[in-house]
């Protein structure tokens, strides 16, 4: 345990700290954009800060809720978030939806597909690597 925390303090530099924490900016600077353009579409006109503060603000209530990727409750915060902030409840609720299908699901979906094709490519260098260790085997009992 103490090697691995020794080894954790190298990933503390100010420069990979930096670099961390623009990039997730830069992700939840993305994903912000993505939820305000859903909500201009969707005919939801609400401050562009409070926009940008209800999102997060649901994924932590989301995070908070304990339930597994925060399933239904971050969708429930946001629409309420949005809701409190004037915009009507289908609405809010839609786009609270079209949110998480866009980010999470789709992210969710991405992963699945590439794991799956992963998992069923040819690699013929696994496949010779495999082949020439069988055979070493059988040479060696013989």
């Amino acid at each position: 345990m103490l090697r691995g925390l020794a080894q954790l303090v190298k990933l503390t530099k100010p420069a990979d700290l930096a670099t961390a924490a623009v990039l997730g900016l830069l992700a939840w600077g993305v994903q912000c954009c993505g939820f305000l353009l859903a909500l201009r579409g969707l005919g939801i006109d609400i401050p562009i800060l409070q926009a940008f503060a209800a999102q997060p603000a649901a994924i932590l209530l989301g995070a908070a809720s304990m339930i597994p990727g925060g399933i239904g409750s971050t969708e429930a915060a946001s629409a309420f978030l949005l809701h409190h902030f004037g915009a009507a409840l289908p609405q809010a609720a839609l786009a609270a939806i079209a949110l998480r299908i866009g980010s999470l699901w789709f992210a969710i979906g991405l992963g699945a597909c590439a794991a799956i094709f992963l998992e069923y490519r040819q690699q013929p260098s696994a496949v010779v690597s495999v082949w020439t260790a069988k055979q070493g085997a059988q040479r060696g009992r013989k």
